[in-house]
Protein backbone atom coordinates (compact mmCIF):
# COMPACT_ATOMS: atom_id res chain seq x y z
CA UNK A 1 0.00 0.00 0.00
CA UNK A 2 1.15 3.82 -0.40
CA UNK A 3 2.66 5.25 2.11
CA UNK A 4 0.23 8.36 1.53
CA UNK A 5 -1.91 8.23 5.00
CA UNK A 6 -5.47 9.46 3.06
CA UNK A 7 -5.35 7.41 0.08
CA UNK A 8 -8.69 6.36 1.18
CA UNK A 9 -10.11 9.55 2.55
CA UNK A 10 -13.59 11.06 1.22
CA UNK A 11 -13.27 13.30 -1.80
CA UNK A 12 -14.36 16.48 0.38
CA UNK A 13 -11.46 15.65 3.48
CA UNK A 14 -8.95 15.37 1.03
CA UNK A 15 -10.36 19.15 -0.46
CA UNK A 16 -10.75 20.25 2.87
CA UNK A 17 -6.95 19.20 3.39
CA UNK A 18 -5.75 20.65 0.42
CA UNK A 19 -7.28 23.91 0.54
CA UNK A 20 -5.93 24.54 4.08
CA UNK A 21 -2.74 23.31 2.98
CA UNK A 22 -2.22 20.05 4.93
CA UNK A 23 -1.59 18.53 1.77
CA UNK A 24 -0.37 19.15 -1.78
CA UNK A 25 -2.15 18.49 -4.76
CA UNK A 26 1.41 16.72 -6.12
CA UNK A 27 1.60 14.36 -3.47
CA UNK A 28 -2.18 13.82 -3.60
CA UNK A 29 -1.73 13.31 -7.34
CA UNK A 30 1.27 11.27 -6.77
CA UNK A 31 -0.10 8.75 -4.81
CA UNK A 32 -3.24 7.97 -6.81
CA UNK A 33 -1.16 7.29 -9.51
CA UNK A 34 1.57 5.05 -7.68
CA UNK A 35 -2.01 3.31 -6.34
CA UNK A 36 -3.04 2.95 -10.00
CA UNK A 37 0.47 1.47 -10.84
CA UNK A 38 0.26 -0.88 -7.87
CA UNK A 39 -3.18 -2.17 -8.49
CA UNK A 40 -4.06 -1.44 -12.08
CA UNK A 41 -1.73 -4.57 -13.74
CA UNK A 42 -3.83 -7.56 -11.49
CA UNK A 43 -7.29 -4.65 -11.58
CA UNK A 44 -7.40 -3.67 -15.07
CA UNK A 45 -9.49 -0.98 -14.21
CA UNK A 46 -7.75 2.03 -15.85
CA UNK A 47 -7.50 1.87 -19.64
CA UNK A 48 -5.55 5.36 -20.36
CA UNK A 49 -3.53 7.76 -18.04
CA UNK A 50 -2.58 11.05 -18.01
CA UNK A 51 -0.02 11.61 -16.24
CA UNK A 52 1.99 14.58 -17.11
CA UNK A 53 -0.98 16.41 -17.66
CA UNK A 54 -2.56 15.39 -13.73
CA UNK A 55 0.86 16.80 -12.36
CA UNK A 56 0.93 19.96 -14.19
CA UNK A 57 -2.08 20.91 -13.23
CA UNK A 58 -1.46 19.89 -9.61
CA UNK A 59 1.35 22.40 -9.95
CA UNK A 60 -1.02 25.13 -10.92
CA UNK A 61 -3.24 24.11 -8.09
CA UNK A 62 -0.79 24.13 -5.16
CA UNK A 63 0.72 27.58 -6.97
CA UNK A 64 -2.89 28.95 -6.93
CA UNK A 65 -3.59 28.36 -2.93
CA UNK A 66 -0.01 29.44 -2.07
CA UNK A 67 -0.66 33.12 -3.21
CA UNK A 68 -4.08 32.87 -1.52
CA UNK A 69 -6.36 32.39 -4.78
CA UNK A 70 -9.90 30.94 -4.02
CA UNK A 71 -10.00 27.27 -4.31
CA UNK A 72 -12.79 25.28 -5.28
CA UNK A 73 -14.87 22.55 -3.86
CA UNK A 74 -13.00 19.81 -5.05
CA UNK A 75 -9.72 22.04 -5.29
CA UNK A 76 -6.81 19.07 -5.78
CA UNK A 77 -9.01 16.25 -5.77
CA UNK A 78 -8.07 13.09 -8.55
CA UNK A 79 -10.31 11.86 -10.14
CA UNK A 80 -10.87 9.68 -13.33
CA UNK A 81 -13.83 9.53 -15.90
CA UNK A 82 -15.30 6.37 -17.53
CA UNK A 83 -14.01 5.58 -20.82
CA UNK A 84 -17.80 6.97 -22.48
CA UNK A 85 -17.28 10.30 -21.52
CA UNK A 86 -15.34 13.07 -23.45
CA UNK A 87 -12.23 14.32 -22.15
CA UNK A 88 -10.52 17.39 -23.93
CA UNK A 89 -6.97 16.01 -24.77
CA UNK A 90 -7.04 12.49 -22.84
CA UNK A 91 -8.15 9.65 -25.48
CA UNK A 92 -11.79 8.86 -25.44
CA UNK A 93 -12.40 5.58 -26.81
CA UNK A 94 -16.19 4.61 -25.37
CA UNK A 95 -14.22 1.30 -25.99
CA UNK A 96 -14.92 1.33 -29.90
CA UNK A 97 -12.82 0.05 -32.82
CA UNK A 98 -13.64 3.18 -34.70
CA UNK A 99 -12.47 5.49 -31.69
CA UNK A 100 -9.29 3.86 -30.33
CA UNK A 101 -7.49 6.64 -31.47
CA UNK A 102 -9.96 9.32 -30.41
CA UNK A 103 -9.13 12.62 -28.78
CA UNK A 104 -11.78 15.10 -28.01
CA UNK A 105 -11.72 19.04 -28.74
CA UNK A 106 -13.72 19.67 -25.79
CA UNK A 107 -14.93 18.00 -22.16
CA UNK A 108 -18.12 16.42 -21.91
CA UNK A 109 -20.66 19.11 -19.20
CA UNK A 110 -19.79 16.83 -16.23
CA UNK A 111 -16.02 16.55 -16.86
CA UNK A 112 -15.57 20.34 -17.43
CA UNK A 113 -17.73 21.20 -14.22
CA UNK A 114 -15.74 19.04 -12.50
CA UNK A 115 -12.46 20.27 -13.51
CA UNK A 116 -13.66 24.10 -12.82
CA UNK A 117 -14.69 22.54 -9.32
CA UNK A 118 -10.80 21.70 -8.65
CA UNK A 119 -10.57 18.54 -9.70
CA UNK A 120 -7.87 17.09 -11.46
CA UNK A 121 -8.26 13.75 -14.17
CA UNK A 122 -5.92 11.04 -13.64
CA UNK A 123 -7.51 9.06 -16.63
CA UNK A 124 -10.02 6.92 -17.98
CA UNK A 125 -11.76 4.02 -16.93
CA UNK A 126 -12.72 0.61 -18.53
CA UNK A 127 -16.01 0.05 -19.76
CA UNK A 128 -17.99 -2.85 -22.11
CA UNK A 129 -18.35 -1.71 -25.75
CA UNK A 130 -20.83 1.52 -26.16
CA UNK A 131 -21.54 0.57 -22.29
CA UNK A 132 -23.33 -2.63 -22.96
CA UNK A 133 -22.22 -5.33 -21.07
CA UNK A 134 -22.89 -6.97 -17.90
CA UNK A 135 -19.28 -7.59 -17.07
CA UNK A 136 -16.22 -5.13 -17.66
CA UNK A 137 -15.04 -6.67 -20.91
CA UNK A 138 -13.91 -4.31 -23.39
CA UNK A 139 -13.06 -5.45 -27.32
CA UNK A 140 -9.67 -2.91 -27.24
CA UNK A 141 -8.48 -3.12 -23.15
CA UNK A 142 -9.94 -6.68 -22.08
CA UNK A 143 -11.52 -7.38 -18.42
CA UNK A 144 -11.47 -6.01 -15.58
CA UNK A 145 -11.72 -7.71 -12.02
CA UNK A 146 -13.48 -7.25 -8.77
CA UNK A 147 -11.26 -5.00 -6.51
CA UNK A 148 -11.96 -7.78 -3.60
CA UNK A 149 -11.70 -11.11 -5.47
CA UNK A 150 -9.86 -10.75 -8.93
CA UNK A 151 -11.46 -13.70 -9.97
CA UNK A 152 -14.78 -12.02 -9.03
CA UNK A 153 -17.00 -9.51 -11.73
CA UNK A 154 -17.09 -5.81 -10.91
CA UNK A 155 -20.17 -5.95 -13.43
CA UNK A 156 -20.93 -3.96 -15.85
CA UNK A 157 -20.95 -1.50 -17.72
CA UNK A 158 -18.93 1.38 -14.98
CA UNK A 159 -16.98 -1.72 -13.61
CA UNK A 160 -13.82 -0.06 -14.34
CA UNK A 161 -14.69 3.48 -12.46
CA UNK A 162 -15.94 1.59 -9.28
CA UNK A 163 -13.37 -0.84 -9.05
CA UNK A 164 -10.69 1.91 -9.14
CA UNK A 165 -12.55 3.57 -6.57
CA UNK A 166 -12.67 1.18 -4.57
CA UNK A 167 -9.12 0.42 -4.55
CA UNK A 168 -7.59 3.87 -4.38
CA UNK A 169 -7.25 4.93 -7.12
CA UNK A 170 -8.97 8.03 -7.32
CA UNK A 171 -11.88 9.20 -4.76
CA UNK A 172 -14.33 10.13 -7.35
CA UNK A 173 -15.92 8.61 -10.70
CA UNK A 174 -19.08 9.56 -13.21
CA UNK A 175 -20.43 6.62 -14.62
CA UNK A 176 -23.68 5.75 -16.95
CA UNK A 177 -26.68 3.89 -16.06
CA UNK A 178 -29.12 2.19 -18.75
CA UNK A 179 -29.89 -1.02 -16.89
CA UNK A 180 -28.15 -0.77 -13.36
CA UNK A 181 -24.62 0.03 -14.77
CA UNK A 182 -23.60 2.78 -11.89
CA UNK A 183 -25.70 0.53 -9.06
CA UNK A 184 -24.64 -2.83 -9.77
CA UNK A 185 -20.69 -1.74 -10.34
CA UNK A 186 -21.40 -0.37 -6.38
CA UNK A 187 -23.07 -3.07 -5.49
CA UNK A 188 -20.53 -5.79 -5.76
CA UNK A 189 -17.69 -3.11 -5.50
CA UNK A 190 -18.69 -1.99 -2.24
CA UNK A 191 -19.13 1.93 -2.90
CA UNK A 192 -21.50 4.49 -3.28
CA UNK A 193 -23.70 5.30 -7.03
CA UNK A 194 -26.45 7.28 -7.52
CA UNK A 195 -28.49 7.25 -10.53
CA UNK A 196 -29.81 10.54 -10.11
CA UNK A 197 -33.57 11.78 -11.75
CA UNK A 198 -33.56 11.25 -15.36
CA UNK A 199 -33.24 15.24 -16.86
CA UNK A 200 -31.52 15.93 -13.85
CA UNK A 201 -27.96 15.96 -15.23
CA UNK A 202 -26.45 17.00 -18.76
CA UNK A 203 -25.34 13.41 -20.94
CA UNK A 204 -23.67 16.10 -22.93
CA UNK A 205 -20.24 14.76 -24.00
CA UNK A 206 -21.46 11.18 -23.37
CA UNK A 207 -21.16 8.51 -25.80
CA UNK A 208 -24.80 6.98 -25.22
CA UNK A 209 -26.61 10.20 -25.33
CA UNK A 210 -28.99 11.76 -28.16
CA UNK A 211 -29.76 10.16 -31.17
CA UNK A 212 -29.36 6.83 -30.05
CA UNK A 213 -32.98 6.26 -29.63
CA UNK A 214 -34.96 4.41 -27.36
CA UNK A 215 -31.65 3.86 -24.91
CA UNK A 216 -31.51 7.40 -24.62
CA UNK A 217 -35.29 7.56 -22.73
CA UNK A 218 -33.55 5.19 -20.02
CA UNK A 219 -30.00 6.34 -19.66
CA UNK A 220 -28.87 8.67 -16.78
CA UNK A 221 -25.26 9.49 -16.06
CA UNK A 222 -24.10 10.15 -12.31
CA UNK A 223 -21.53 9.99 -9.51
CA UNK A 224 -19.52 7.31 -7.94
CA UNK A 225 -17.77 7.79 -5.32
CA UNK A 226 -16.90 5.66 -1.86
CA UNK A 227 -18.82 8.10 0.42
CA UNK A 228 -22.50 9.77 -0.29
CA UNK A 229 -20.97 13.14 0.75
CA UNK A 230 -18.87 12.89 -2.29
CA UNK A 231 -22.14 11.61 -4.42
CA UNK A 232 -23.91 14.95 -2.79
CA UNK A 233 -21.35 17.09 -3.86
CA UNK A 234 -20.64 16.10 -7.18
CA UNK A 235 -24.52 16.24 -7.90
CA UNK A 236 -24.98 19.72 -7.14
CA UNK A 237 -21.78 20.49 -8.91
CA UNK A 238 -22.74 18.77 -12.09
CA UNK A 239 -26.25 19.06 -12.23
CA UNK A 240 -28.75 21.84 -13.99
CA UNK A 241 -28.95 22.58 -18.10
CA UNK A 242 -25.74 22.87 -19.91
CA UNK A 243 -27.78 24.96 -22.85
CA UNK A 244 -26.95 21.51 -25.44
CA UNK A 245 -28.60 18.76 -23.10
CA UNK A 246 -32.47 19.59 -24.06
CA UNK A 247 -33.84 17.20 -21.66
CA UNK A 248 -31.79 18.65 -18.81
CA UNK A 249 -34.31 20.40 -16.43
CA UNK A 250 -33.65 23.48 -14.28
CA UNK A 251 -35.57 21.42 -10.79
CA UNK A 252 -34.21 22.75 -7.48
CA UNK A 253 -31.84 20.61 -5.69
CA UNK A 254 -32.58 20.08 -1.86
CA UNK A 255 -29.66 19.48 -0.11
CA UNK A 256 -30.34 16.08 2.71
CA UNK A 257 -29.42 17.93 5.98
CA UNK A 258 -32.71 19.33 5.35
CA UNK A 259 -34.52 16.14 5.54
CA UNK A 260 -36.00 14.95 8.68
CA UNK A 261 -35.67 11.30 8.19
CA UNK A 262 -37.42 10.54 11.78
CA UNK A 263 -40.96 12.13 9.69
CA UNK A 264 -40.73 9.55 6.64
CA UNK A 265 -42.73 6.81 5.70
CA UNK A 266 -40.44 4.22 3.56
CA UNK A 267 -41.25 1.03 2.26
CA UNK A 268 -38.99 -2.16 2.24
CA UNK A 269 -38.69 -5.31 0.42
CA UNK A 270 -36.89 -8.35 -1.13
CA UNK A 271 -38.51 -10.27 -3.14
CA UNK A 272 -40.05 -7.78 -5.87
CA UNK A 273 -42.26 -10.16 -7.30
CA UNK A 274 -40.06 -10.47 -10.66
CA UNK A 275 -37.19 -12.64 -9.12
CA UNK A 276 -35.80 -13.90 -5.61
CA UNK A 277 -33.21 -12.60 -3.61
CA UNK A 278 -30.89 -14.79 -1.56
CA UNK A 279 -31.23 -15.05 1.98
CA UNK A 280 -28.07 -12.76 2.62
CA UNK A 281 -29.58 -10.06 -0.04
CA UNK A 282 -32.28 -9.74 2.17
CA UNK A 283 -30.80 -9.72 5.14
CA UNK A 284 -28.68 -6.54 4.22
CA UNK A 285 -31.67 -5.02 2.91
CA UNK A 286 -33.78 -5.65 6.64
CA UNK A 287 -30.43 -4.57 7.98
CA UNK A 288 -31.07 -1.47 6.41
CA UNK A 289 -34.49 -0.99 7.35
CA UNK A 290 -34.08 -1.71 10.52
CA UNK A 291 -31.80 1.37 11.13
CA UNK A 292 -34.04 3.99 9.46
CA UNK A 293 -36.38 2.28 11.33
CA UNK A 294 -34.32 2.79 14.65
CA UNK A 295 -34.59 7.43 13.63
CA UNK A 296 -38.34 7.16 14.74
CA UNK A 297 -39.63 6.48 10.68
CA UNK A 298 -42.40 4.65 10.05
CA UNK A 299 -40.85 1.10 8.24
CA UNK A 300 -42.85 -1.21 6.73
CA UNK A 301 -42.05 -4.31 4.58
CA UNK A 302 -43.95 -4.04 1.18
CA UNK A 303 -43.47 -4.04 -2.43
CA UNK A 304 -45.26 -1.64 -4.79
CA UNK A 305 -47.63 -3.97 -6.22
CA UNK A 306 -47.38 -2.34 -9.75
CA UNK A 307 -43.62 -3.72 -9.55
CA UNK A 308 -44.83 -7.28 -10.02
CA UNK A 309 -46.98 -6.57 -13.07
CA UNK A 310 -43.91 -5.51 -14.69
CA UNK A 311 -42.65 -8.26 -16.57
CA UNK A 312 -40.61 -8.37 -19.57
CA UNK A 313 -41.46 -4.88 -20.69
CA UNK A 314 -37.76 -3.34 -19.93
CA UNK A 315 -36.13 -6.26 -21.88
CA UNK A 316 -39.00 -5.98 -24.40
CA UNK A 317 -38.52 -2.16 -24.62
CA UNK A 318 -34.56 -2.22 -24.63
CA UNK A 319 -34.47 -4.04 -27.88
CA UNK A 320 -37.53 -2.71 -29.81
CA UNK A 321 -35.76 -1.11 -32.37
CA UNK A 322 -33.97 -4.20 -33.30
CA UNK A 323 -30.40 -2.71 -32.25
CA UNK A 324 -31.26 0.70 -34.91
CA UNK A 325 -29.58 2.89 -32.12
CA UNK A 326 -25.97 0.67 -31.51
CA UNK A 327 -25.85 0.57 -35.59
CA UNK A 328 -26.25 4.14 -35.78
CA UNK A 329 -23.61 5.17 -33.05
CA UNK A 330 -20.90 2.41 -34.54
CA UNK A 331 -21.36 4.22 -37.42
CA UNK A 332 -20.87 7.15 -36.31
CA UNK A 333 -17.99 6.24 -34.75
CA UNK A 334 -16.47 4.04 -38.12
CA UNK A 335 -16.57 0.81 -36.11
CA UNK A 336 -16.87 -1.63 -38.95
CA UNK A 337 -17.17 -4.81 -36.87
CA UNK A 338 -18.04 -4.31 -33.07
CA UNK A 339 -16.65 -6.37 -30.49
CA UNK A 340 -18.15 -10.31 -30.04
CA UNK A 341 -20.21 -8.73 -26.84
CA UNK A 342 -22.04 -6.00 -28.47
CA UNK A 343 -22.70 -8.22 -31.80
CA UNK A 344 -24.65 -10.42 -29.72
CA UNK A 345 -26.52 -7.59 -27.99
CA UNK A 346 -27.37 -6.23 -31.43
CA UNK A 347 -28.00 -9.65 -32.72
CA UNK A 348 -30.83 -10.12 -29.74
CA UNK A 349 -32.36 -7.13 -30.59
CA UNK A 350 -36.10 -7.54 -32.52
CA UNK A 351 -37.32 -4.74 -34.70
CA UNK A 352 -41.04 -4.70 -33.43
CA UNK A 353 -44.01 -2.97 -35.69
CA UNK A 354 -45.23 0.34 -34.77
CA UNK A 355 -48.70 -1.38 -33.36
CA UNK A 356 -45.83 -3.02 -30.92
CA UNK A 357 -43.97 -0.13 -30.14
CA UNK A 358 -46.70 2.52 -29.14
CA UNK A 359 -47.93 -0.79 -27.03
CA UNK A 360 -45.00 -0.82 -25.01
CA UNK A 361 -44.46 2.73 -24.66
CA UNK A 362 -48.29 3.24 -23.34
CA UNK A 363 -47.27 -0.04 -21.31
CA UNK A 364 -44.53 1.81 -19.69
CA UNK A 365 -46.97 4.81 -19.41
CA UNK A 366 -49.34 2.80 -17.52
CA UNK A 367 -46.81 1.59 -15.24
CA UNK A 368 -45.13 4.49 -14.23
CA UNK A 369 -48.48 6.39 -13.36
CA UNK A 370 -49.46 3.59 -11.03
CA UNK A 371 -46.23 3.39 -9.55
CA UNK A 372 -46.40 7.28 -8.90
CA UNK A 373 -49.79 6.98 -7.83
CA UNK A 374 -48.72 3.82 -5.16
CA UNK A 375 -45.98 5.89 -3.85
CA UNK A 376 -47.79 9.19 -3.16
CA UNK A 377 -48.53 7.75 0.72
CA UNK A 378 -44.74 6.93 0.98
CA UNK A 379 -41.24 9.04 0.57
CA UNK A 380 -38.69 5.94 -0.16
CA UNK A 381 -38.28 2.69 -0.98
CA UNK A 382 -35.46 -0.31 0.73
CA UNK A 383 -35.00 -2.75 -1.57
CA UNK A 384 -31.59 -4.79 -3.28
CA UNK A 385 -29.93 -3.32 -6.59
CA UNK A 386 -29.17 -7.58 -7.05
CA UNK A 387 -30.41 -10.88 -6.08
CA UNK A 388 -27.27 -11.60 -5.16
CA UNK A 389 -23.91 -11.34 -3.55
CA UNK A 390 -20.81 -11.03 -5.98
CA UNK A 391 -20.25 -13.60 -8.69
CA UNK A 392 -17.55 -14.94 -10.49
CA UNK A 393 -16.64 -13.11 -13.88
CA UNK A 394 -18.14 -16.83 -15.78
CA UNK A 395 -21.53 -16.28 -14.16
CA UNK A 396 -21.75 -12.54 -15.15
CA UNK A 397 -23.14 -13.10 -18.97
CA UNK A 398 -26.05 -15.41 -17.37
CA UNK A 399 -27.67 -12.88 -16.12
CA UNK A 400 -31.23 -11.93 -17.28
CA UNK A 401 -33.05 -8.83 -17.69
CA UNK A 402 -35.43 -10.22 -14.61
CA UNK A 403 -32.63 -10.84 -12.39
CA UNK A 404 -32.19 -7.20 -13.49
CA UNK A 405 -35.34 -5.55 -12.88
CA UNK A 406 -34.23 -5.00 -9.03
CA UNK A 407 -32.54 -1.82 -10.91
CA UNK A 408 -34.28 -1.81 -14.72
CA UNK A 409 -37.60 -0.86 -12.91
CA UNK A 410 -36.00 2.54 -12.39
CA UNK A 411 -34.55 3.30 -15.76
CA UNK A 412 -37.77 3.20 -16.78
CA UNK A 413 -39.36 5.34 -14.07
CA UNK A 414 -36.55 7.76 -14.41
CA UNK A 415 -36.15 8.24 -10.63
CA UNK A 416 -33.73 8.83 -8.26
CA UNK A 417 -31.66 5.34 -7.38
CA UNK A 418 -29.12 5.06 -4.77
CA UNK A 419 -26.87 2.10 -3.76
CA UNK A 420 -24.25 1.99 -1.13
CA UNK A 421 -22.36 -0.91 0.74
CA UNK A 422 -24.80 -2.14 4.11
CA UNK A 423 -23.69 -5.53 4.59
CA UNK A 424 -21.03 -8.51 3.77
CA UNK A 425 -21.67 -11.49 2.11
CA UNK A 426 -20.35 -15.12 3.40
CA UNK A 427 -17.72 -15.10 0.47
CA UNK A 428 -16.43 -11.35 2.36
CA UNK A 429 -17.73 -9.52 -0.81
CA UNK A 430 -19.75 -6.39 -0.41
CA UNK A 431 -23.22 -6.33 -0.81
CA UNK A 432 -25.10 -3.42 -1.61
CA UNK A 433 -28.70 -1.78 -0.61
CA UNK A 434 -30.55 0.49 -3.02
CA UNK A 435 -32.35 3.35 -1.98
CA UNK A 436 -35.37 4.87 -4.03
CA UNK A 437 -37.25 8.06 -4.03
CA UNK A 438 -39.77 9.81 -6.50
CA UNK A 439 -38.68 12.22 -9.11
CA UNK A 440 -36.03 15.09 -7.86
CA UNK A 441 -35.63 13.89 -4.21
CA UNK A 442 -32.34 12.63 -4.99
CA UNK A 443 -31.96 14.57 -1.46
CA UNK A 444 -33.83 11.82 0.19
CA UNK A 445 -32.28 9.10 -0.99
CA UNK A 446 -28.75 10.56 0.28
CA UNK A 447 -30.18 11.41 3.44
CA UNK A 448 -31.37 7.55 4.06
CA UNK A 449 -27.84 6.84 2.47
CA UNK A 450 -25.90 8.36 5.54
CA UNK A 451 -27.79 6.94 7.83
CA UNK A 452 -27.06 3.45 6.46
CA UNK A 453 -23.45 4.39 5.81
CA UNK A 454 -23.24 5.58 10.06
CA UNK A 455 -24.63 2.96 11.07
CA UNK A 456 -23.34 -0.31 8.66
CA UNK A 457 -19.81 0.92 7.80
CA UNK A 458 -20.46 1.76 4.00
CA UNK A 459 -17.36 1.49 2.26
CA UNK A 460 -14.59 -0.46 3.58
CA UNK A 461 -10.98 -0.97 2.24
CA UNK A 462 -10.35 -3.97 4.58
CA UNK A 463 -10.97 -7.19 2.49
CA UNK A 464 -9.50 -5.55 -0.97
CA UNK A 465 -6.86 -7.62 -2.15
CA UNK A 466 -5.00 -4.86 -3.14
CA UNK A 467 -5.01 -3.29 0.51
Amino acid sequence: MSAFDHLFDSALSLARRLRAGELSAAETVDACLAQIERVNPTLNAVVTLAEERAREEARVLDGRRASGAECGPLHGVPITFKDSFDTEGIRSTASTAGRRNHVPTSDATVVHRLRQAGAIILGKTNTPELTMGPDTVSPLFGRTNNPYQPDYSPSGSSGGAAANIAAGGAALEFGSDTGGSIREPAHVCGIVGLKPTQGRIPKTGHAIAHGVGLLDSITQVGPMARYVEDVEAALHICGGPDRADFTCVPASMRPSADVDVRAMRVLHFGHNGLWPVTAEIERVVNDAARVISDTGATTIELAPPPIASLGSLYSDYRVADGGWGLRRLLESFGTEQPGEGLQRRIDGCQLVTPDRLAELSFQIDQFKGALFEFMQDYDALICPPCPYAPWPHEAALNLTYQEWSYCTTFNLTGWPALVLRAGTSDQGMPIGVQLVAKPWREDIVLALGKHIESALGGYQSDGLWCR
